[in-house]
């Protein structure tokens, strides 16, 4: 029989790991060590807050987690930190794995500081609202590019001191047009790109 619930009290390091999924999508078992148990794991799994799946890396299979249906719900019930946050939408496990490499390699205050996808993008058409009253013909300009996708939001990004970093994992299927609307998007936003080839 079933537990009603495997998950009763929730601490910081619970937290962090979802936070981590918030920002990355999938993550393989050694990424979610970095905060929680293999018992910890088990009981969020159980508790149906995040699965178990499997993706081909070559010729083998690798495990890794996502969040499960409704999991991130649960999430935004339970964690104060992750209401009102929005999620990382997945590209795949490779991907998303490489990007949370590189969310675990920042500091913790770095972490703190990291914005999703989704958040870059509704910052951009934020910005590009503002833009309309500050500097039509600039407006015109970038609305244009982005209806034709010449500008691409990165992966992420976060603060390292007092500059914003962009960061964008790039596969072997990235072409130059692809690249090309990733430095227009910094360019639009005057900021540094950091890329990560997997």
């Amino acid at each position: 029989m079933r537990k009603t619930h495997y998950i009763k009290l929730i601490n910081q390091r619970d937290v962090q790991a979802m936070q981590a999924m918030r920002c990355c999508g999938y993550m393989n078992r050694t990424q979610l060590k970095h905060f929680l148990t293999d018992s910890r794991i088990k009981a969020f799994c159980h508790e149906r807050v995040i699965e178990r799946c499997l993706y081909q890396k070559g010729k083998e299979q690798v495990e890794c987690y996502r969040f499960s249906r409704g999991g991130f719900q649960w999430c935004e019930k339970h964690m104060e930190e992750i209401n009102s946050r929005n999620l990382y939408r997945s590209a795949s496990p490779l991907h998303d794995i490489a990007i949370a490499n590189k969310y675990l390699s920042l500091s913790l205050d770095q972490r703190e500081t990291w914005r999703t996808e989704q958040e870059l993008r509704g910052q951009f058409e934020q910005m590009l609202d503002q833009l309309r009253e500050e500097d039509f013909s600039r407006w015109i300009q970038l609305k244009d590019m982005w209806e034709k996708n010449q500008i691409s939001v990165p992966d992420g990004a976060y603060q390292d001191g007092e500059r914003t970093v962009l960061f964008e994992c790039i596969t072997n299927n990235y072409g130059e047009t692809e690249l090309q609307a990733k430095e227009e998007y910094a360019l639009a936003v005057h900021l540094e790109i950091q890329y990560q080839k997997i």
